[in-house]
C-alpha cells in the first residue's frame, strides 16, 4: 500500500464501524496479523490508535507542525512497510515510537542541512519588535525561552506530560526512558521553570 498524505487522512476518518478481520478492540499485534493479511481497515485503526501521540512526539523533534506532520506521515508509511519485521509476541508501542523516533532524528538532520544552507543575512531582521508587545506576550514569550533552556529531556517530557496531556507510561514508551526517569525529568522541569518564572516576575516588579 502507498501511504501518501491523502490516504493517511482517509484512514484516520475512515467509518470505525467500518467491517473487518479484527474486532473494534483488538488489541495491537491483533490488528498486525491482519494487516498483513491484507485487511486495510486494521492498520486504519492503529493509525488512529496511535497519530495523536505520534503527532505529540513528532513535534518535540520537529522545527514546525507541518514538519511534524511529514514525520508522523513517514513513520505510518516505514510501519507498514517493515510491519513484517515487527515481533508480534512483543509489545507494539514501543516498537513504533522507534521507528519514529529514527524517522524524526533523520528529518532533523536533514532540516539542518537546509536551514544552514537557507541562512542569509535578512535573518536578524525578522526578530521582531519588543516595544510592539503587550505585558501577556511577554510572560509568554518568557515562559517559551524558559521552556527552550531546559535540558532536552526535561524539555520534552514536560511538554509531552504537561502540555500534550499523556501520561507517565505513555510518554515512557514514546522516548524509550522509564517511567520513573519521566517523572522525574517532569519534576525538575517543574522546579526550574518555577525559579525562571519567579525571576522574571521580581524584575519585572522593580521596573
Amino acid at each position: 500500500m502507498h501511504l501518501s498524505r491523502a490516504a493517511l487522512e482517509r484512514l484516520v476518518t475512515k467509518d470505525e464501524a467500518t467491517s473487518g478481520s479484527a474486532p473494534q478492540d483488538a488489541p495491537d499485534n491483533a490488528l498486525v496479523r491482519a494487516t498483513l493479511g491484507g485487511d486495510e481497515t486494521a492498520f486504519g485503526r492503529l493509525v488512529r490508535r496511535y497519530i495523536r501521540k505520534a503527532m505529540a512526539v513528532a513535534l518535540e523533534y520537529a522545527g514546525s507542525r507541518e514538519d511534524a506532520e511529514d514525520v508522523v506521515q513517514d513513520t505510518f508509511k516505514r510501519v507498514l512497510e517493515n510491519l513484517d519485521r515487527y515481533d508480534p509476541s512483543r509489545p507494539f508501542e514501543p516498537w513504533f515510537f522507534t521507528v519514529l523516533r529514527n524517522t524524526a532524528r533523520n528529518a532533523a538532520k536533514r532540516r539542518r542541512v537546509r536551514d544552514h544552507e537557507a541562512l542569509t543575512t535578512e535573518y536578524a531582521s525578522a526578530s521582531p519588535d519588543p516595544f510592539e508587545t503587550t505585558h501577556r506576550r511577554e510572560l509568554r514569550r518568557q515562559i517559551d525561552e524558559a521552556v527552550e533552556r531546559l535540558p532536552a529531556a526535561q524539555r520534552k517530557c514536560f511538554r509531552l506530560c504537561i502540555v500534550e496531556g499523556l501520561s507517565s507510561v505513555e510518554v515512557a514508551s514514546a522516548l524509550g526512558l522509564a517511567e520513573s526517569t519521566v517523572r522525574v525529568q517532569v519534576f525538575k522541569a517543574r522546579r526550574a521553570l518555577q525559579r525562571l518564572l519567579d525571576t522574571w516576575a521580581e524584575e519585572v516588579g522593580n521596573i
